[in-house]
């Protein structure tokens, strides 16, 4: 199973969240890319790739000083952030899925 197919499962399975809101955040990870490989100064970003804490936490941080994701973020009532915090729960080890 991928990153990406374990996350999915621990959305549906272990969140909690409903239905609409997984898919939200499902979706806010797949786009976000774009913008933390324009923050990377790199062609491309995959954060399925990303397992460690620190690295999150850094580029959760390099996001929140980004004006363009703040405005995007806030514009789209602040789901990026909050998928990004799942994805942190999620990769912490605390869940049932890993």
């Amino acid at each position: 199973m991928t990153q990406k197919e374990q996350y999915i499962y621990y959305l549906e399975h272990c969140s909690g969240l409903a239905t609409t809101t997984q898919g939200y955040y499902r979706r806010a990870l797949s786009n976000i890319n774009d913008t933390i490989a324009r923050i990377k100064k790199v062609d491309t970003f995959d954060i399925y790739q990303v397992q460690d804490i620190q690295e999150l936490d850094e580029i959760i941080g390099a996001l929140k000083q980004d004006d363009e994701f703040n405005d995007y973020n806030k514009k789209e009532h602040y789901k990026y952030i909050a998928a990004l915090r799942h994805y942190r729960e999620f990769i912490s080890g605390s869940n049932p899925v890993l």
